[in-house]
């Protein structure tokens, strides 16, 4: 089954990115990041790009397989404008493809799945990053 997947990073950052570019460039040793797999460090990211309506939208494109854009809104019983707009980022981030054919749009999904992965949390790490308790006394 091909999936998208959101890898949520906390560690990730673009001084990461550009150190892993410049030892490729220095040795020649690549440390490619799958076309599938996007990260970010802040969750919030992930749910400005995955909101409730895009989700909606991917899953009716790679279940029904609409024609055109218009019909996915049809489908979705949506505002045609917004269909376009949220498959346009879906698109930008390489999650489906949006392909001109004559005067209509096909969306296709490219992937059967879209993923959202977290790292495993230590206990230890869960308590510490919870408010203290206030004492009034």
């Amino acid at each position: 089954m091909k999936k998208f997947i959101f890898r949520y990073d906390p560690n990730h950052s673009a001084n990461k990115m550009f150190a892993n570019m410049e030892h490729t460039i220095q040795t020649g040793e690549k440390r490619l990041q799958p076309k599938n797999v996007s990260m970010a460090s802040d969750i919030s990211v992930i749910y400005q790009i995955l909101n409730k309506d895009r989700l909606n939208l991917f899953n009716c494109l790679a279940e029904k397989k609409p024609n055109s854009l218009v019909e996915l809104a049809q489908l979705l019983d949506c505002n045609y404008q917004k269909v376009e707009e949220d498959s346009q980022v879906l698109e930008d981030m390489g999650i489906i493809k949006l392909k001109k054919q004559g005067k209509e749009t096909k969306p296709i999904a490219l992937y059967e799945k879209i993923v959202i992965e977290f790292p495993a949390v230590k206990p230890k790490e869960v308590i510490s990053s919870q408010p203290a308790a206030h004492s009034n006394n």
